[in-house]
């Protein structure tokens, strides 16, 4: 913040230096936008809001666990730094994770005293109903137009993708991700005006056009580090098609070397890295071959069995515009990378996926998102056009000769917002209402909840009443026990489902319940006061016989060295106390 303060000290008498527009001119030019990010955020957040039901509803998935055990772990360490993100290897001095969510999530609840869980929940709707909107608009609206039903076009798109913002809610989970997708437009938007600068509504200093585009990748990077290969991949065609202007408006050979530079190595250093870098082949086949991963891709329902016709009759209506206008074809271009890569991860398998998407965990889910990215502005160009043709209508000479001025504007408004809800509705078919009943059935809690249940989350907040603040919980993770840490605010040995825990750690898990001298060692030097039975009930790929990785945490009624002092359902909290 101290940072974020002192460059904004800097920056902004240069931008009044640089920048010719006053500032009532520029809230002026901000109301359309607000207006259109409203109709956003309430679209996106009925949805958002039928999907997990509550703002504090946990997501009963596999990386969740370590999500809020994460925001926790900052929390207690006071230390939200990304190289310290030793949660799941305790015995590091140091490990590298984007940490941008959960930072804030850990923000949220200093500043207003939140659940973690609610924090978290919070973070999702300012995600998806608020800086999704707002980087969209700002990425597609100089490309769809500038009139408040233009905006209004964009928005009502951008709330009927089930790819994004909502599948990356119902899959691992994936908040880093969500972050760092929803930001990309904006660093898009960005190189648009600063490779663009006649395009419609561009009236930004170039100064600040330069410092937004570093700042936005850089945020969307520090979010996720993926982002910056999205934005490689979406931003490139555009870089192909507006170089040659780029250049021949810098006049002097000297300046065409220096912008063709500034336009161009930000693209060879990433793609340096994506030769560099990558993840292992995570096995996982989405569809069954390349030809139904693009017919699921080119009709917006990846993954889905349902198939979204009315959104693709948009987007394929914005392919058609744009090559028969020959205006902002590079968005075609970057629509078809886009589809490409989702093609490549969710139809292909082997070496050949893992070089081209292995950035992405060759998780098909990721790069569906980014097909939105691209879809939105094309979609919104079909349905910009639709109201333009309308409002021509209803100001034809024929009814303007029967109307007043005053009457005549009231109904084109209400023709065009005739229209706008027609879409809005038309977006919320039968590929959508799956994605939403996914998105419930993950976050729905009850008494048979494969990762918490209602009884499991009671019994921990009484536990939170009880135990001592230096209280050590030993549990089986797979059935939730790891999640004590977040809601029984107490340490716990094993926070994440997977990890490096160490020798003693392994020691606890194989065999303290029975009591032996090495485990009860293990336990007095990890500082182990508790153990946490959560029944057998497996959060993820239950049928993996997850007691067998923790025979020493699960069963352990009979223990002669644990007392049962805390009991809900089928969940129990024992002492330890047979271990001298």
């Amino acid at each position: 913040m101290v940072t974020a303060i002192g460059i904004s000290a800097v920056l902004f008498p240069l931008g009044r230096r640089f920048s010719p527009r006053p500032a009532v001119g520029i809230i002026r030019s901000l109301v359309n936008p607000l207006i259109a990010v409203a109709v956003a955020a309430a679209l996106i957040g009925t949805l958002v809001k039928s999907g997990l039901g509550a703002p504090d509803a946990i997501s009963q998935s596999y990386d969740n666990v370590f999500h809020l055990n994460l925001v926790q772990f900052i929390l207690d360490g006071r230390d939200a730094s990304p190289l310290h993100m030793t949660l799941a290897v305790p015995e590091a001095t140091s490990q590298f994770y984007p940490n941008t969510w959960h930072a804030t999530a850990a923000l949220v609840v200093q500043l207003t005293g939140a659940s973690v869980e609610l924090a978290t929940g919070s973070m999702i709707f300012a995600t998806a109903c608020v800086v999704w909107p707002v980087a969209v608009l700002f990425f597609a609206s100089p490309l769809v137009g500038q009139k408040l039903r233009h905006h209004l076009a964009v928005a009502v798109v951008a709330s009927g993708f089930t790819a994004f913002p909502y599948m990356l809610l119902s899959w691992g989970v994936l908040y880093p991700n969500l972050l760092s997708t929803a930001l990309i437009p904006i660093a898009l938007g960005f190189l648009g005006a600063v490779l663009r600068t006649n395009t419609a509504g561009t009236r930004i200093a170039p100064f600040s056009m330069w410092v937004g585009l570093a700042g936005a990748l850089m945020a969307s990077a520090a979010a996720h580090p993926n982002a910056l290969f999205g934005f490689a991949a979406l931003g490139l065609p555009l870089v192909i098609a507006s170089l040659p202007s780029f250049l021949r408006a810098a006049g002097s050979t000297g300046a065409q070397v220096l912008r063709a530079s500034a336009a161009l190595l930000p693209f060879i250093a990433i793609g340096a890295l994506w030769l560099r870098l990558g993840t292992g082949d995570n096995g996982r086949e989405f569809e069954q071959n390349p030809v139904k991963a693009a017919i699921s891709a080119l009709t917006n329902s990846p993954l889905l069995d349902q198939r979204a016709w009315f959104l693709t009759v948009l987007v394929l209506g914005g392919v058609f515009i744009t090559m028969w206008c020959k205006e902002h074809r590079w968005l075609v271009g970057s629509y078809l990378v886009a589809v490409g890569l989702y093609v490549v991860a969710s139809g292909l398998s082997g070496p050949v996926r893992t070089a081209i998407t292995g950035l992405w965990y060759n998780d098909a889910h990721r790069l569906a998102a980014l097909i939105a990215i691209a879809a939105v502005p094309l979609a919104a160009i079909t349905l910009a056009r639709l109201t333009d043709m309308v409002a021509a209508g209803a100001r034809s000479a024929e009814i303007s000769e029967r109307l007043p001025q005053a009457k005549l504007a009231v109904f084109a408004g209400a023709m065009i917002a005739v229209v706008l809800v027609g879409a809005a509705f038309g977006l919320r078919g039968g590929s959508m209402n799956l994605m939403v009943e996914k998105l419930h059935e993950l976050h729905q809690i009850d008494e048979e909840s494969r990762l918490l249940s209602t009884n499991e989350i009671e019994l921990m907040r009484e536990a939170k009443d009880i135990l001592p603040e230096d209280a050590v919980i030993a549990g089986n993770p797979w059935n939730g026990s790891a999640l004590a840490y977040t809601f029984a605010d107490r340490s716990v040995v094993f926070p994440h489902l997977g990890g490096q825990y160490g020798k003693d750690a392994l020691q606890i898990a194989k065999n303290l319940k029975m009591g032996s001298l090495k485990a009860c060692d293990a336990a007095n030097r990890h500082g182990v006061t508790h153990v946490l039975d959560m029944g057998e009930l497996y959060s993820v790929r239950g049928d993996a016989m997850r007691h067998l990785d923790y025979p020493g945490l699960t069963d352990v009624s009979g223990s002669p060295v644990l007392t049962p002092i805390l009991t809900e359902g089928d969940a129990t909290l024992y002492e330890l106390t047979g271990c001298a």
